[in-house]
């Protein structure tokens, strides 16, 4: 990353404010660390609130995947979908998937968006509160320019 003349070196460097940047930062972190991570979030995006309210809905394969990456608990789990109805007012057609039906102890989970945020290990990840405005790549670097070059 460049700006000002501060240049640091990342191996790995992640744009976004949203629960999948947030989770893909981690579980690199979690996967591979002994590779520096930098973490971009879009000064627009970060609404300063004291608990974000927004829910979640989760598949059960996502669910899994947060699980075997360490990223979840159980305790931090909402409520479990075990069944969903799905229908077209007016219109013929319905379905009822059923988690028992498919073999599977849930289809999904509803969590809330914060305690997902909170269960996130961010400790190594460079964290810098900026917007990219230019990239330059040649065959031995990508160089990443940032507005205000803030670290938080």
């Amino acid at each position: 990353m460049m700006q000002s003349n501060n240049v640091h070196n990342f191996d790995i460097v992640i744009t976004g404010c949203g629960p999948a940047s947030q989770v893909l930062a981690s579980a690199l972190e979690n996967a591979l660390p002994e590779k520096k991570v930098a973490w971009i979030r879009d000064q627009s995006d970060l609404k300063e609130k004291k608990v974000d309210s927004r829910k979640l809905a989760l598949s059960y394969s996502s669910l899994s995947i947060l699980k075997k990456l360490k990223l979840i608990s159980d305790k931090k789990i909402g409520y479990y979908i075990k069944k969903i109805n799905v229908s077209d007012e007016g219109h013929f057609g319905k379905v009822f998937l059923h988690a028992s039906k498919i073999g599977v102890p849930y289809l999904g989970t509803v969590l809330s968006f914060h305690e997902l945020l909170q269960s996130l290990k961010k400790e190594k990840c460079c964290i810098y509160k900026d917007t990219v405005c230019e990239i330059n790549q040649n065959e031995e670097e990508i160089k990443i320019s940032l507005t205000n070059n803030q670290k938080s």
